[in-house]
């Protein structure tokens, strides 16, 4: 992995899928990642458009990786947020997280860029 590679969580990828803008992406980086935990966020409780939009994605455009252990990391943050970021770490790559409430802010980003939307 490179530092044009991005590691996705899920409230970004789904804002992205309610303005049918997840093509977008993988124009910016040369490669996206998805952990199971942040797919399983995704389409979780989703309307059929936006599910299928995601769907779409990480069957066609983003990559599926394998989170490290992420339990650490589970104390204020969810699952998603937490198998990004601890894949990220491992990776060496930038993360994309909506970090509404600002938890992120806690974690040590020393080893990675955190690239947070306004949610």
């Amino acid at each position: 992995m490179c530092s044009s590679d991005l590691i996705a969580d899920a409230g970004p990828i789904i804002a992205f899928a309610r303005l049918d803008m997840l093509a977008l992406l993988p124009k910016v980086f040369e490669r996206v990642y998805v952990t199971d935990a942040v797919v399983t966020e995704c389409l979780a409780g989703r309307d059929a458009d936006e599910i299928a939009r995601i769907r779409a994605a990480v069957d066609n455009g983003f990559e599926r990786i394998t989170a490290p252990d992420y339990a650490h990391l589970l104390f204020n943050i969810d699952a998603g947020e937490a198998s990004a970021i601890a894949a990220a770490v491992e990776c060496h790559c930038g993360v994309l997280i909506d970090d509404k409430d600002r938890k992120s802010t806690r974690l040590n980003s020393s080893h990675t860029d955190i690239f947070r939307i306004p949610s």
